[in-house]
């Protein structure tokens, strides 16, 4: 009778230990589960956020939109264009301060019959200035373009090259972090050219501006 007490009694106080240090495991647990749910819910919200300092992003466009001059002497055509960019830049919190480069090949969609037998294709650099902001997954880009040149490809009938400078131009885009460094963009960009350069000679355009708009997508690599 009292063994069988005492083996009843050490089969309670196994029971209790074992209950016991289930209690104190689970506890242990529950700061490490919240601990990793805090990293990982803060992992999200600054998904694709870059520490404060010297930022570096690069990216490549496809656009399609029109070309043409501001009164219509020049008949609008449809135009597509691919562009290389970068934005070096400086991180300030969510906000970040850019250098805008460009670097864009420029066709033509429309038939040069359908448009009295011009042609606006070419390539030209854009450089600005901008800011984007950061919130979440997304940057949002707003910024101004006033340095450039873009050289048509076709030479004038005879045989000069023409050239517009004098841009001013403005792009809003943004950017959505699929991982942590590559983002998905889209881009809405204007710019119009008040100087027209032929043959070396320049010429004020500022009353009939060539300008351009386009609807970009595409993707960029952040450092």
């Amino acid at each position: 009778m009292i063994k069988r007490r005492i083996l009843f009694a050490v089969v309670v106080c196994l029971i209790c230990s074992t209950n016991n240090n289930n209690a104190r495991a689970q506890a242990t647990d529950a700061p490490n589960a919240s601990s990793s749910s805090s990293e990982n819910s803060g992992d999200e919200n600054s998904f694709g956020k870059r520490p404060d300092g010297f930022i570096l992003g690069g990216g490549l466009n496809w656009g399609i939109g029109t070309g043409a001059s501001s009164t219509g002497s020049t008949a609008s055509r449809t135009m597509n264009t691919i562009e290389l960019n970068a934005a070096p830049g400086w991180q300030i919190g969510n906000w970040a301060p850019q250098l805008l480069v460009a670097y864009d090949f420029v066709g033509q969609n429309t038939k040069p019959a359908d448009v009295t037998n011009t042609n606006l294709r070419g390539t030209g650099y854009l450089i600005g200035v901008g800011t984007t902001y950061h919130w979440t997954r997304w940057d949002f880009l707003a910024g101004i373009e006033f340095l450039g040149t873009f050289t048509q490809s076709e030479k004038s009938a005879d045989d000069k090259v023409s050239a517009f400078t004098k841009p001013l131009g403005f792009r809003l885009g943004s950017s959505y972090y699929f991982k942590n460094n590559w983002s998905a963009d889209a881009l809405f960009h204007y710019v119009h050219y008040s100087t027209n350069t032929l043959g070396g000679s320049n010429r004020d355009i500022s009353s009939d501006r060539m300008r351009f708009i386009t609807l970009a997508l595409g993707v960029s690599y952040h450092l």
